[in-house]
């Protein structure tokens, strides 16, 4: 992994804990449409793909419903639930660590583009990503593989051999795999080992990166 030139970051769950400002969010969203909230376990499984995919997994509603469902969450979030979240410990000093070794640093998250941009801000880590690359509101890139695809195409990266993936559940493995890409899965964040498992290389904390890439 020491010769990846491109890492590409996913946000939620290898980034920042963003699980109490999501968690608040998603119980006020079901709340107003009298959905039963999930408990935490299955709530973990919802942090990772786009809401749309979550909701449809767990209420099977009708698209429209989900779409006023998640226009509710959105405007919750944007407005309280954004901020309620931390950087994983160390992981501020990594990311800076691999860009002053040479490495280009770009961000592929399923969080809506807007959003993403707002968090890397008011962390103080913008400036080490060369892009934020995030989903849309219009579930165009609604995959995490179309987001990959997106970064690609804004940075023109052709050579796949350069590129990794690195993130904590099975999307951010199935998503590199889907693309022909390397990735490596963390432990820290909020997906599952076994989930990971078919990750190319696994580490449990954010530190464990440097040795695996520098």
């Amino acid at each position: 992994m020491k010769n990846k030139k491109i890492l590409l970051f996913d946000l939620d769950g290898t980034i920042l804990n963003t699980f109490e400002g999501l968690y608040e969010t998603f119980s006020y969203a079901c709340n107003k449409a009298g959905l039963i909230m999930p408990n935490r376990e299955d709530f973990n499984l919802c942090i990772g793909p786009p809401l749309e995919y979550s909701f449809k997994r767990l209420y099977n509603l009708p698209d429209e419903r989900i779409t006023e469902i998640v226009s509710d969450f959105r405007q919750k979030y944007n407005k309280e639930g954004i901020y309620n979240c931390a950087l994983y410990d160390g992981i501020a000093d990594v990311l800076r660590t691999l860009k002053d070794n040479g490495k280009k640093i770009c961000l592929a998250t399923s969080k809506p583009e807007p959003f993403a941009n707002l968090l890397m801000e008011h962390h103080k880590i913008n400036d080490v990503f060369s892009f934020i690359g995030g989903s849309d509101f219009e579930q165009i890139r609604n995959t995490k593989q179309k987001v990959i695809e997106h970064v690609f195409k804004h940075e023109n990266i052709t050579n796949l051999d350069d590129v990794v993936m690195i993130g904590d559940t099975k999307y951010d493995i199935i998503g590199a795999k889907n693309m022909n890409i390397s990735s490596i899965g963390v432990l820290y964040g909020f997906g599952t080992k076994d989930e990971i498992a078919d990750a190319d290389k696994i580490v449990r904390t954010p530190k464990e990166l440097l040795d695996v890439l520098i």
